[in-house]
């Protein structure tokens, strides 16, 4: 078989096509956090504008007493006061169907109104089923009034989309499916509570959702110890306040497990468990601020653990969160992603596993990382990517992965008492601004093996300040043997007396080819010398003369790329 033939240039760029490729691939899923699940539905927007319309329609009508319409083509039951759901019952007994073992069915749309509450309690609900068919689908909505959904200790109350025809949860999203919301105002309380395959796209119809507008007053609630799994999202928020998520599990989502968005502030996130979740365990997008995420566990998602960014256009910044105590196991992509928000702090956590432990990138501002620690990463334990900057990087303990602390044109950043440990490419690798100070690499201690324990690339006006830390650092053999030769004889030189042993041996060949002795007609028991037997044997095997140019070629080759291998620059105060 045939080698493939390529010039060096086109050796290099598929060196560094094949090195970038994880780094492109982490980029491309990244920049557009929506990108793999929100495009624009048509269809899906018309479903959700117009039971949007029937909801705000039903907030409308004057009615002392719940009452069943059609609104906007929808079947909707409408509740101005307090009620459970035996009231409801009452009202609308064919659509509002009580079965056996506390099973109860809703076929129509409920939508509470006028700061009214509807309840509903276990014992006497043990599983509500709201019908979800190919058809129609029917939804419990509160606008400017609250919802409450309270289970029993030891067993949960049960909230679920429905298909009758299945006898079954509905699996199918294309045609609509029944969700839970809170609009423009309203509350919504869980405890003790399982909402499953709730929802079919984004905002109000999403699964679990506590929505009002910016010109109406923000929604909130507390969820305890509840349960939202196979939603399209887990549960979702669009300025909201004070809403508190504790103990509770977000669990094989469509999208994200939690998805705080638009001006949702001041929330605490505490004890709750995201995992296998399409995308992300716990997103705060666009204009989230003062957040506490502490003591959570989110593992095992398809992008990111925890995420705090700015929206799709990249205009929203998220501050002042605090993201503490969690624990991100095995995401795919990253364990803590910053994405153009500032003045965050990201301490404490333990992240394993992921292509990244923590990145911060677009146009971050003062964000601070500390005291985490970040294991067993497949690239990155760190990761500062330009434009961010003034990140401050103190007191991290990152261990086993190739490298430790990635900084790409990222300015002003501190770096400093970190504890980097058992890498296998470099401790810190550094692509300096040419525009900008790069900041302050200072007394971090870094240990392992490869090409070095600090490279920083040679970047024209680059300004960067080092002081070394203690090191421990096992380089590459042909790195060391190559290190000591040119300490004792001087840089290069030990490579020609290597071009001179070899272009000696070759000068020996000739010598005894051209002294070789006749063959004999009878047996002898003489041996050849030891390079005639090998030049005879390779000969044989490869053709005269041939195999002493590949050898040479290839000792030659191999001299010449290790001595080429960029070494790490010298550790300076000031540089």
């Amino acid at each position: 078989m045939r080698a493939f033939a390529c010039s060096r240039r086109q050796r290099r760029s598929l060196r560094c096509i094949a090195r970038l490729m994880p780094l492109l691939a982490l980029a491309s899923v990244s920049i557009i956090p929506g990108a793999a699940f929100a495009q624009y539905d048509a269809a899906q927007e018309a479903a959700t504008a117009r039971l949007g319309s029937a909801i705000r329609a039903a907030a409308r009508l004057d009615v002392s007493r719940p009452t069943a319409t059609q609104l906007h083509g929808l079947a909707v039951l409408v509740v101005p006061h307090d009620a459970s759901l035996a009231d409801l019952h009452a009202a609308d007994p064919r659509d509002i169907e009580r079965g056996p073992r506390g099973i109860w069915t809703v076929r129509r749309t409920v939508v509470v109104t006028r700061g009214a509450q509807l309840t509903i309690a276990a014992p006497a609900v043990r599983q509500l089923r709201l019908l979800s068919s190919p058809r129609r689908y029917a939804t419990i909505a509160a606008y400017g009034a609250d919802l409450r959904f309270v289970g029993a200790p030891g067993r949960a109350l049960v909230v679920t989309s429905w298909d009758p025809t299945r006898d079954r949860p509905d699996r199918t999203i294309a045609d609509g499916r029944s969700s839970v919301s809170s609009i423009d105002g309203g509350r919504l309380d869980a405890r003790m509570t399982t909402f499953e395959s709730l929802g079919f796209y984004q905002g109000v119809v999403s699964g679990v959702a506590v929505v009002s507008d910016y010109r109406q007053p923000r929604g909130t609630g507390d969820m305890v110890e509840s349960t939202f799994r196979n939603n399209y999202f887990g549960a979702y928020s669009y300025n909201a306040v004070g809403m508190r998520w504790l103990h509770d599990r977000f669990l094989n989502n469509k999208v994200y497990g939690l998805d705080p968005h638009d001006n949702s502030d001041h929330f605490l996130v505490a004890h709750d468990y995201a995992a296998g979740n399409g995308v992300h365990g716990i997103i705060f997008s666009r204009f989230c601020d003062d957040n506490v995420i502490v003591d959570n566990v989110s593992a095992h998602n398809g992008w990111h653990g925890i995420v705090l960014d700015d929206g799709k256009a990249a205009d929203g910044p998220s501050r002042d969160n605090v993201v503490t105590g969690n624990r991100l196991i095995g995401n795919r992509l990253v364990g803590i992603s910053l994405d153009g928000s500032g003045g965050n702090l990201v301490s404490r956590n333990t992240i394993t596993g992921g292509q990244v432990g923590i990145r911060v990138y677009g146009p971050s501002r003062g964000d601070t990382l500390a005291d985490n620690h970040i294991a067993r990463a497949t690239a990155f334990g760190i990761f500062l990517i330009a434009p961010t900057t003034g990140t401050r990087v103190l007191g991290n303990d990152i261990e086993n992965l190739p490298t430790g602390i990635r900084v790409e044109r990222a300015v002003s950043s501190w770096v400093v008492d970190n504890t980097i440990a058992g890498m296998r490419a470099h401790g810190i690798f550094v692509e300096p601004s040419p525009e900008a100070s790069s900041g302050s690499f200072l007394d971090n201690e870094l240990s392992g093996r490869g090409s070095s324990p600090l490279l920083v690339a040679r970047v024209p006006g680059a300004r960067i300040r080092i002081a070394a830390g203690p090191t421990r650092w096992r380089y590459p053999l042909f790195h060391r043997v190559g290190h000591a030769l040119s300490s004792v004889i001087g840089p290069g030189i030990w490579l020609l007396l290597a071009a001179a042993v070899i272009g000696g041996g070759a000068l020996a060949r000739l010598l005894i080819r051209r002294r070789r002795p006749t063959e004999r007609l009878s047996p002898t028991t003489s041996r050849a010398p030891l390079l005639h037997r090998v030049d005879r044997a390779a000969s044989s095997v490869i053709g005269t003369g041939i195999w002493l140019l590949v050898a040479t070629a290839v000792i030659g080759a191999l001299a010449r790329l290790l001595i080429r291998r960029r070494r790490p620059r010298a550790l300076a105060s000031d540089t």
